[in-house]
């Protein structure tokens, strides 16, 4: 019985188009470019600064995608945002 496949695997491809990741969270934001592979390319991170504001949230992750994007290369960047909200496991959510 074979339980392991024993040949290579092929190297992975990297993508056409940039590995966007962008991590919203209540202390810190970040904002990286990874590849196929799951290696982190480039990556931003900063406070999320609460006290300033929505907006200023908002324009922080605006400027480090910016960042992040200009230094991947090129290519139209596909993305992946993770987002967590407040958190009560008494309720289960």
């Amino acid at each position: 019985m074979k339980l392991f496949n024993t040949a290579p695997s092929p190297a992975p491809q990297e993508s056409v188009h940039p590995i966007i990741g962008i991590d919203v969270g209540g202390t810190q934001c970040a904002v990286l470019h990874g590849s196929t592979d799951g290696r982190i390319l480039h990556k931003v991170v900063f406070s999320t600064e609460t006290a300033k504001g929505l907006e200023q949230t908002l324009q922080n992750l605006w400027n480090a995608m910016e960042q992040v994007v200009a230094q991947s290369g090129g290519g139209e960047p596909v993305f992946g945002i993770s987002c967590g909200g407040p958190m009560n496991s008494r309720e289960g959510l």
